[in-house]
């Protein structure tokens, strides 16, 4: 989720809802779908992969966090949502909503992001979370990549933004091995072959709070260090442009 100069007036409603202001929408609710589709998906983890999950000590047990991950397949939310330990909010592309699981995503509180912008909506919605205390995961990629090597690319400055905004700490986490499963048919073989993947989660980490919009620079700055906090719980072949930095 890009925050270019595009849609300065939305930003600023960000800044006046981070200041205390009203909510021009809220995200959909978690409804009694989100236990049983967790256990679910935990099941499947637990059989279907050699399933690892790392940190859950740093998950704080109340209040707001955002929890920031890289994104190379499309089990990447679901891995996130089973690993962690509170029930949240991911914000996820518009079309997931858009579409005939539109109905569940709306029950397991998924935010629906327009990819290439500044969707400003889906950051209110993600900062109104953060502000009753809520957990929000936010993929900073943006997208997941096509390529067959999968590495970190840039991040997108929208995770600061919602860090500075809020006050939330930040638990970066790196997922390795889901790289495995990039089209629907590798889940087919998944029982067979049973790739391992690690969900690794790292120590909670916290920026300065704006109550208005924070410098560019400062923007730039949180988002390299987040996102090179998500490439040191990651393996080496997986840190991508971040790999000097580590």
């Amino acid at each position: 989720m890009t925050t270019g100069g595009s849609n300065i007036g939305g930003l600023r409603e960000l800044a006046a809802l981070a200041a205390g202001g009203p909510a021009k929408a809220q995200a959909p609710a978690c409804s009694w779908l989100w236990n049983p589709a967790i256990g679910a998906l935990r099941i499947f983890f637990g059989t279907c992969a050699r399933w690892t999950i790392l940190g859950r000590e740093h998950i704080p047990p109340t209040g707001p966090v955002i929890v920031a991950a890289n994104h190379f397949s499309f089990l990447d939310p679901p891995l996130v949502g089973s690993a962690f330990t509170r029930s949240g909010h991911v914000m996820a592309k518009r079309e997931l909503s858009a579409g005939k699981a539109g109905w569940l995503m709306d029950h397991l509180g998924v935010i629906p992001v327009t990819r290439g912008e500044a969707d400003v909506d889906a950051l209110g919605m993600a900062l109104d979370c953060l502000r009753r205390g809520e957990v929000i995961g936010i993929f900073p990629e943006g997208t997941r990549g096509r390529e067959e090597t999968h590495a970190l690319k840039p991040g997108h400055r929208g995770v600061a933004l919602l860090a500075h905004l809020s006050g939330a700490p930040v638990i970066p986490i790196g997922i390795a091995g889901s790289d495995a499963v990039t089209r629907l048919s590798d889940l087919y073989h998944m029982p067979l072959r049973r790739p391992p993947i690690t969900v690794n989660m790292g120590p909670t980490i916290r920026f300065q709070r704006y109550d208005k919009l924070p410098p560019s620079a400062v923007l730039t700055e949180t988002t390299d260090a987040i996102m090179t906090a998500i490439a040191r719980q990651l393996p080496d072949s997986y840190r991508g442009v971040y790999a000097d930095r580590c």
